[in-house]
């Protein structure tokens, strides 16, 4: 209100001139009024955020400084600031679960999931031969071994056999020698 009354209006020159005229030289003195009026509510309310802003950034600091040295709060801060991050890493786990459950083959994660199982399931083939693999060898290694030790075996079996046989030959030798002994002390008497 004390602005409009400061600025040097004469009504009686507006009057005197032509009503065109006058209409404007009105409307751009109430339009540079206006313009005045709201510089000076912009300083204004910029001067109050700046006051503000420095009071929020110092009753902030007392704040910190306040909790930080009481344990108990400072430990229920702790607290929270914990189970923000665990509710954080909560809600990441359910944004991945919700995009698998969107999944489809064209999406870009549906595409990655497909890439990483091609490549999963070539790994697991060749893995799957690689063992068959190495078990069909091992039992091959198995059956030589074993094929190894029947022949050993036998040919263990044919030189005991024919030992036995030589053995047997000489005890038949042995008990005809013994019984021609035997025949001829008969013969000779007691």
């Amino acid at each position: 209100g004390s602005v409009i009354t400061s600025l040097p209006v004469n009504m009686d020159t507006l009057e005197d001139s032509q009503p065109v005229r006058r209409q404007d030289e009105v409307t751009e003195r109430l339009c540079t009024l206006r313009l005045h009026i709201k510089d000076q509510e912009i300083v204004r309310l910029t001067t109050q955020f700046n006051e503000m802003k420095h009071s929020a950034f110092i009753a902030q600091s007392s704040l910190s400084n306040d909790l930080l040295t009481d344990h108990a709060l400072n430990m229920e801060f702790k607290l929270m600031q914990e189970q923000i991050r665990e509710r954080d890493e909560k809600i990441r786990k359910l944004e991945e679960d919700l995009e698998a459950v969107q999944f489809t083959p064209a999406s870009v994660t549906g595409k990655k999931l497909v890439s990483k199982c091609r490549a999963l399931q070539r790994e697991n083939e060749e893995l799957g031969r690689q063992i068959s693999e190495g078990a069909v060898q091992k039992l091959q290694a198995e059956i030589a071994l074993q094929k190894q030790y029947s022949n050993e075996l036998r040919n263990n079996l044919n030189d005991s056999q024919e030992l036995i046989e030589q053995l047997s030959e000489d005890v038949d030798d042995m008990q005809q020698t013994i019984s021609a002994l035997q025949a001829q002390l008969r013969l000779r008497g007691p």
